[in-house]
């Protein structure tokens, strides 16, 4: 899987009803996560789902150093 599409596929299961039906419940007690930057966002799903970066990064084929550096704030776009 070519970045692009790892990281779409992260963004697609960020975005997804069951997801978001989830997140919602707790939302009240860390702010509206949907204004957080994709960085956080990926960090809280993560932490939210209790899932490690290894864990994610087997789940969503991108590799965990990019899932680190998302997490981390780091460049994300194809540069």
């Amino acid at each position: 899987m070519d970045y692009t599409t790892a990281l779409e596929e992260l963004k697609r299961l960020a975005a997804a009803p069951d997801v978001l039906d989830e997140v919602a419940a707790g939302a009240s007690r860390v702010g509206d996560w949907r204004t957080w930057t994709f960085d956080r966002q990926v960090w809280y799903l993560r932490r939210h789902f209790g899932l490690t970066q290894a864990e994610l990064s087997r789940r969503s084929g991108v590799s965990q150093h990019r899932i680190s550096r998302i997490e981390a704030g780091g460049d994300v776009k194809l540069s």
